[in-house]
């Protein structure tokens, strides 16, 4: 690679007067500039860190250098999170305006499971002090959170000197949430809202409206009146002659045995004149299976039905 990128520099062609292409470069964005934490194996001092080497400045004075102590250092980093990475860029001393001899000699590049490793080495680099700053592309992408530069030789006297070590990829999407559950509106029912059309009888689609015997109810389904969408199934009844008058809807679904099984409903109950009789709202299933509303096997549960406001009814 460092023969390729110099021939190219000095205007050379290949044999047929072509020129040869440039070399690969890393793609995406630079993901050591917003990396979250560093470790280091030695810093010459608290002004030559390794968050150093990942401010995006080129300089003498904004560098990771080593305390020169072994020809061997290192250099590791926490991106934040899991990212694919596709490059590296380390630029050396030269790039920063110090002598080409002070450049790093080899080093490699490698991935991890945490700041202290395990380490995978990913390529292995040879620069013989000669260019400023050295281009790894890779063959195939790595995911990871964590990577390093591991100087295996720092050259002249022992001391890395990196200005800026650059990775590149993107940082893996998150997951999808999972989705919400769905509301437990309508569930089983069919039109549990009454949004969805009217019979001819007045009763919303789907549902059967009902009266004990000789009792005048009527039905019409309304959005003067709602609670919670936009239509509302209201049963209009004489005044009773006696305590024993009802009149309702009722539907019959399909379930699987031992379904655990909620019914809910608002009621609202509207006198004409504000009489301030009691009216009794109920709520009834059949759990034999059965589809009258008359059949012994429905069991009823009562409530006090609000005047004027509406009043959540449930039984499990």
């Amino acid at each position: 690679m460092t023969d390729l990128e110099q021939a190219v520099a000095a205007g050379y062609t290949w044999p047929d007067g072509s020129t040869p292409p440039p070399p690969p470069v890393p793609t995406d964005d630079n993901l050591a500039r917003d990396a979250v934490a560093w470790s280091a194996s030695s810093s010459y001092n608290a002004d030559f860190g390794g968050d150093k080497a990942i401010d995006g400045v080129v300089s003498q004075n904004s560098k990771w250098t080593s305390d020169g102590a072994s020809a061997t250092s290192w250099l590791a980093l926490d991106l934040g999170s899991v990212a694919t990475v596709n490059g590296f860029i380390v630029r050396h001393a030269g790039d920063a305006g110090e002598l080409q001899h002070y450049n790093t000699q080899a080093y490699r590049l490698e991935a991890g499971n945490s700041l202290s490793g395990p380490w995978t080495t990913l390529a292995t680099v040879g620069n013989a002090q000669q260019d400023n700053s050295t281009t790894t592309v890779l063959a195939t992408s790595v995911t990871t959170r964590f990577v390093r530069l591991f100087i295996t030789d720092a050259g002249i006297d022992n001391y890395a000197r990196i200005p800026e070590f650059e990775v590149y990829g993107s940082l893996a999407s998150p997951p999808p949430p999972p989705p919400p559950p769905p509301p437990p509106v309508n569930g089983l029912l069919a039109n549990g809202g009454f949004e969805v059309g009217t019979q001819g009888s007045g009763v919303g689609n789907a549902w059967t409206g009902y009266a004990s015997s000789g009792y005048g109810a009527s039905f019409e389904v309304v959005s003067d009146t709602v609670h919670g969408e936009a239509h509302a199934q209201r049963v209009l009844s004489p005044q009773p002659a006696a305590n024993d008058r009802f009149a309702g809807v009722y539907q019959v679904v399909s379930s699987t045995a031992d379904t655990d099984i909620t019914i809910r409903a608002w009621n609202r109950t509207h006198f004409e004149g504000g009489h301030p009789w009691d009216h009794i709202a109920r709520l009834g299933i059949d759990r034999s299976g059965g589809t009258s509303h008359t059949s012994g096997s429905v069991e009823w549960f009562e409530f006090d039905s609000a005047k004027d406001s509406w009043h959540l009814l449930e039984l499990e």
